[in-house]
């Protein structure tokens, strides 16, 4: 899969990728929006692409997948939508629907920067279904086990109470697996037990 970005063009992926067909319809929608953020004092991010494909073909992208690599430093990746395949699939968990656009990112080749405010940031991580579970407060930690082992699966939490209460599900979950487990032994075994105990009396 190819990222998207301003690069496209110079790939010669061609003009219906960017949008030569059906946004017509968009386009009276999209004018009020900008209207409307004019009116309103603020800056439309779309302004500073100049060409009109490339524009258009980013504002029909607003709801795409993010996939976040590294929070602290406030880098992301967007990926299209519409895409079936991931060349990083270590990062599949990391998946998230963008519902707020691309408003006040700044797009080059394919990375996008935005500044996250310490309230979006997420802080704390729990690893859980994984060979290692437990509560990290380093997102690298969990992806070193995401790299190492490919069935691993995280969640980043903003508070630590949050984390540590879906650990705690987690592993009264495990618990009660468990305790099924060896119910489906245990019972087998005492009604074996029986058997022979009633066939030693009957002999």
């Amino acid at each position: 899969m190819q990222l998207w970005g301003l690069d496209m063009q110079a790939k010669n992926i061609g003009n219906h990728n960017h949008g030569s067909r059906g946004y017509y319809r968009k386009r009276p929608k999209w004018r009020k929006e900008d209207a409307l953020t004019k009116q309103a004092g603020k800056t439309i991010p779309w302004d500073e692409y100049k060409d009109q494909q490339t524009r258009e073909f980013i504002k029909s992208r607003e709801h795409c997948i993010l996939i976040v690599l590294y929070p602290q430093d406030s880098h992301a990746v967007f990926l299209d939508s519409s895409s079936t395949t991931d060349p990083r699939k270590n990062y599949t968990k990391l998946k998230k629907v963008l519902d707020s656009g691309l408003c006040c990112f700044a797009l080059k080749g394919g990375i996008v920067k935005k500044p996250i405010r310490k309230s979006e940031m997420k802080k704390w991580y729990v690893m859980y279904e994984c060979r290692v579970p437990g509560v990290y407060d380093e997102q690298e930690d969990c992806l070193k086990q995401v790299n190492m082992f490919k069935g691993n699966n995280y969640k980043g939490y903003k508070s630590k109470k949050e984390v540590e209460a879906r650990y705690m599900k987690h592993l009264l979950a495990e618990e009660r697996k468990k305790n099924r487990m060896k119910s489906f032994i245990i019972v087998p075994m005492l009604l074996i037990v029986i058997v022979f105990l009633l066939y030693v009396i009957v002999v």
